[in-house]
C-alpha cells in the first residue's frame, strides 16, 4: 500500500512532458508538449508582424519563433526571406495598405493575413498577428487581434494544408505583448482551436500540436487543461 501511495503521489505531483485529448465531436486530437517546434514532423503555423518583416534586429528579434525561422531556413537573410514571402503574398491575393513607415517593407497587411512557404517536405504558414510601432518597430498584439489572426490563419491552413498534422507555438507568450499569464494564454489558444473545429464550416487537421518552450514549465499545468476537455 505504501508503494502504491508513493506511485500515485508521484504521478499526481510530477508534470508530464506531453498530454493529448480529442476535440469534442470531431476527429481532431490536440497535443500539448514541451519540445522544439522546428523538429516537429508537421506543418507549422508561425506568427509574424503585419509587414512580414525579414530583417533581424529591431524589426524581428532572433529570439522569436519568427526570427528563428529566418535564421534556420534562410540563414538569417532578410532578402531570401522576402524573396519567398512576396510571391506567397501575391499568390494568396493579400492586399496591403501603405503606411508612413520609413523603412522597407512599408506596406502593411491586415491582421490574419496568412501565406505558405515551403519547409522541406512540409509547409510553414506565416500568420500576421501583431502590429508594429512605426518608430520603434516594437510588435504588439492583444486578445482580440490574436483571436482574429487564429480564425483566419486556421482557415488558411484548412484550405491549403491538405489535412496534414499542424504544430504551433504558444502564441502571444513572447515579445508580442499579449498580457495574459501563460496558463490563461494556453487556455485561450486551446479554446480558439476547439471553437474553430466546432463552430466553423472548416475542419482542423486530425493532429494539432501546441509546442511549449521549456521556460514555461513552472508556469503551466497542461494536465489541468487536458482534464477539462476530457470531462464527459
Amino acid at each position: 500500500m505504501a508503494i502504491l501511495f508513493v506511485v500515485v503521489f508521484l504521478a499526481y505531483v510530477f508534470e508530464p512532458g506531453s498530454v493529448s485529448f480529442k476535440v469534442p465531436n470531431t476527429d481532431t486530437k490536440i497535443t500539448l508538449k514541451y519540445s522544439d517546434i522546428f523538429v516537429q514532423d508537421a506543418n507549422l503555423l508561425i506568427g509574424v508582424n503585419e509587414f512580414f518583416d525579414g530583417e533581424l534586429g529591431a524589426p524581428v528579434s532572433k529570439n522569436t519563433v519568427h526570427g528563428q525561422f529566418i535564421v534556420r531556413n534562410f540563414s538569417g537573410s532578410a532578402g531570401s526571406f522576402r524573396a519567398a514571402v512576396e510571391p506567397a503574398l501575391a499568390a494568396a491575393g493579400a492586399v496591403a495598405s501603405p503606411t508612413a513607415r520609413t523603412i522597407e517593407p512599408s506596406k502593411a497587411y491586415p491582421i490574419g493575413t496568412t501565406v505558405s512557404v515551403p519547409n522541406g517536405s512540409h509547409t510553414v504558414f506565416l500568420m500576421a498577428m501583431t502590429n508594429t510601432d512605426l518608430n520603434t518597430s516594437k510588435a504588439s498584439s492583444d486578445v482580440p487581434r490574436l483571436w482574429t489572426a487564429l480564425r483566419q490563419g486556421l482557415q488558411f491552413v484548412h484550405d491549403r494544408g491538405n489535412g496534414e498534422p499542424l504544430a504551433m507555438p504558444l502564441f502571444g507568450n513572447g515579445q508580442s505583448g499579449v498580457k495574459l499569464e501563460p496558463q490563461h494564454l494556453l487556455r485561450l489558444l486551446v479554446l480558439a482551436l476547439v471553437d474553430f473545429a466546432t463552430n466553423s464550416n472548416a475542419r482542423l487537421p486530425k493532429h494539432v500540436t501546441i509546442v511549449l518552450h521549456e521556460s514555461c514549465f513552472e508556469e503551466l499545468d497542461i494536465r489541468e487543461i487536458a482534464r477539462d476537455w476530457k470531462k464527459p
